[in-house]
């Protein structure tokens, strides 16, 4: 074993900063997501978020994380500050997992025809999303990143 590391309740799910200087862990029994510095494996902040965190996942760049809340919701946390900055609902009726899509390298139009050829079809280049897959139906939900 390498280090055992108190306070943590419950967890279910674990995602690692880019920079792998902390650990996000969620506990699902008391809502919150434990972080942990992961040069002294200690507990650094608990942040409350939804009902049942259950899967987290940090954006590429380290300056969100997205937990889905098996409650139905969506918290999005401030990694510089660790706190909760939104609660999505709109659309989340039981997520359970969570995973962050790096955004598609843009099409550069090559002519004007071709312009409006990929506007017409939406296809200039998407946002970074997120989705989050419900218990019984595995149905997506997609959303652009807060």
């Amino acid at each position: 074993m390498i280090a055992t590391i108190t306070g943590v309740v419950t967890p279910s799910s674990i995602a690692i900063t880019p920079d792998n200087s902390r650990a996000y862990v969620t506990n699902t029994t008391n809502n919150t997501v434990t972080v942990i510095n992961t040069a002294t494996n200690k507990v650094i902040d608990l942040i409350p978020v939804g009902s049942g965190p259950g899967s987290i996942a940090i954006t590429p760049d380290g300056s969100r994380a997205y937990v889905a809340n098996l409650g139905g919701s969506l918290s999005v946390i401030d990694i510089a500050t660790n706190t909760v900055i939104a609660t999505v609902t709109d659309g989340v009726p039981c997520p359970i997992r969570i995973t962050i899509t790096p955004a598609p390298a843009p099409q550069v139009p090559t002519s004007i025809e071709d312009c409006k050829r990929k506007a017409a079809l939406g296809d200039l280049g998407r946002p970074q999303g997120l989705s989050a897959i419900r218990a019984s139906a595995l149905a997506l939900f997609r959303g652009s990143v807060l």
